[in-house]
């Protein structure tokens, strides 16, 4: 019976530590699958195509935003962690910008054995405005 008990426990762990160990693949990029007890990384995202021109637009400059949002147990979920609230954040030093170009996101998690999570859309561009 002792035996049987050791064989099923041996079988419990190595399930338990080997399914997600690793590494993942989306959006284009790997990245390290999340930690069972702590998660702290940064997860590529999107890339938008380069601008191949600029003569119908005034370049204003570079911008970084980030949008945020949290989690407490899988329970209870607040903030905007949407690209549209990381865009608006990167416009707030430019209110006369149109739109923004070169946009580059990327995505941080932070959690403590999943019971706190923190997740951060971090965007970089160039605020650029249309001429007219």
């Amino acid at each position: 019976m002792k035996k049987i008990l050791c064989v099923c426990v041996a079988v419990a762990l190595a399930a338990v530590f080997s399914s997600c160990a690793g590494y993942g693949y989306g959006n284009g990029f790997a990245y390290a699958g999340p930690g069972l007890i702590l998660t702290d990384a940064y997860y590529g995202g999107y890339i938008q195509p380069k601008a191949e021109s600029l003569k119908d637009v005034e370049v204003l400059g570079p911008v970084k935003g980030v949008s945020k949002s949290s989690s407490i147990l899988g329970w209870v979920s607040t903030g905007d962690s949407s690209i549209l609230a990381a865009k608006a954040d990167a416009l707030r030093n430019y209110p006369n910008a149109d739109d923004i170009i070169n946009i580059e996101v990327d995505s941080k998690v932070h959690s403590i054995l999943g019971v706190i999570s923190d997740v951060e859309l971090h965007l970089r561009g160039i605020a650029i405005k249309y001429k007219k």
